[in-house]
């Protein structure tokens, strides 16, 4: 099923046809037996009990959710969903979550939520709740009877990754090379399924009719602008936007994984990936106040404020003082699930990754996000991937 989008860009008008097949739609068309995601084991709550809380950063969004204590607390069974649509809502490489048995509950205590609709479902099937005030997902939609609850938003966890869906529409296999190989997550399941394809993204012709560049954009197509490569003038020495180049490759911008609780509480992801480009060369251009399009802001901390999209929920931009001195010298960091790269979600010919060193509220990144164990395997592999690939795992500045 298609969403059809038209759109505004620099230059012209262009109609946007997306695949965002649902969720239900990929299902019932996975290689393999996706049932038993939905078949973890049901739990009766007749004796103790440990309840675990989750929260949005704003306090806009809480939930309790008791499972077994004692010999009877065994980890629920979580998955990651690369799809499409996961990535571009999320802001990242897709969606973490956990399928509760039917007979688990959650007590929720909300205020305010906003809702978007998954392209190509009925009504209240795959509605997608977040936050109004802070972008936060809701932490649950349901499918076929079944709660899916993102992992990201807990204050523990009660689970364990045993499953990677739809990894091959990520084209470049996104996230997969820098997931766990081993023990105790090393015996991950994929799922894949013709139906999610990513498009043949190709890069877009700016303004002045020869420069080639990048298109970002949220799910539901709010939000849409491009990026360009480093130009001449940036790349000058003594210019401050220079440092945001990628060292070891002048024509791309400097990229890194957020693992800081800010980061998850706001995106719903264990971390999201930044592409760091300077606000003024961005077409069309977004104004400093990042008041554009259907972009909200949100203030999460006195230097920091992101934008999501107000119709879709998808994250989109990360604004820190840290990394803009003067309002001519604005570097935001760009989510990069609303990249549309020709070559694959990881985006290898625009950026260059901080493999080496990850970010984190401790500037180190282990041990941090809704899962420490799936963290500290990411930010060890990135390494690793890196290393092989390219011979260095660097660990430049990033303000």
């Amino acid at each position: 099923m298609f969403n059809s989008m038209e759109i505004t860009v620099s230059g012209g008008r262009e109609t946007h046809f997306e695949c965002l097949r649902s969720h239900k739609v990929l299902w019932d068309d996975v290689n393999g037996d996706v049932n038993s995601i939905f078949e973890n084991d049901e739990i009766v709550l007749d004796g103790d009990t440990v309840e675990y809380k989750a929260q949005c950063h704003c306090g806009n969004i809480q939930e309790t959710i008791k499972v077994p204590g004692g010999d009877g607390n065994k980890p629920l069974k979580a998955y990651i969903c690369c799809c499409t649509i996961c990535r571009q809502t999320y802001g990242g490489f897709g969606g973490f979550f956990v399928v509760l048995p039917k007979s688990m509950k959650l007590s929720s205590k909300q205020g305010t939520l906003e809702d978007w609709d998954t392209p190509g479902t009925e009504e209240g099937e795959e509605n997608r709740p977040f936050c109004g005030t802070c972008g936060a997902r809701n932490s649950v939609e349901t499918i076929r009877g079944c709660a899916i609850v993102d992992t990201s938003l807990w204050n523990a966890d009660f689970w364990k990754f045993v499953g990677v869906m739809f990894s091959s529409s990520a084209k470049d296999d996104g996230l997969v090379p820098w997931l766990p190989k081993e023990a105790p997550l090393q015996a991950l399941e994929f799922y894949n399924t013709h139906g999610d394809v990513t498009p043949e993204y190709v890069p877009v012709i700016g303004s002045n009719g020869w420069e080639e560049r990048l298109r970002a954009e949220c799910c539901c197509g709010g939000v849409s602008f491009t990026i360009p490569r480093p130009s001449q003038e940036v790349r000058e020495e003594g210019n401050y936007l220079e440092r945001f180049v990628a060292p070891a490759h002048g024509g791309r911008w400097k990229a890194y994984l957020d693992f800081s609780r800010e980061t998850r509480l706001t995106s719903t992801s264990p971390f999201i990936p930044w592409m760091l480009v300077p606000r003024v060369e961005l077409e069309p251009e977004v104004p400093s106040d990042l008041i554009f399009q259907t972009l909200q802001t949100y203030q999460s901390s006195e230097k920091i404020t992101r934008g999501f999209c107000w119709a879709c929920g998808s994250t989109v931009f990360l604004k820190s003082t840290d990394r803009c001195p003067s309002e001519a010298n604005e570097v935001l960091g760009i989510a990069m699930g609303t990249l549309k790269a020709p070559e694959g979600v990881r985006a290898e010919n625009w950026v260059e990754w901080r493999a080496g060193k990850p970010y984190g509220d401790d500037e180190v990144g282990l041990g941090l996000g809704g899962d420490p164990v799936l963290t500290s395997h990411i930010t060890e592999n990135i390494k690793k991937w890196s290393l092989e690939k390219y011979g260095d795992y660097p660990e430049f500045d990033i303000m």
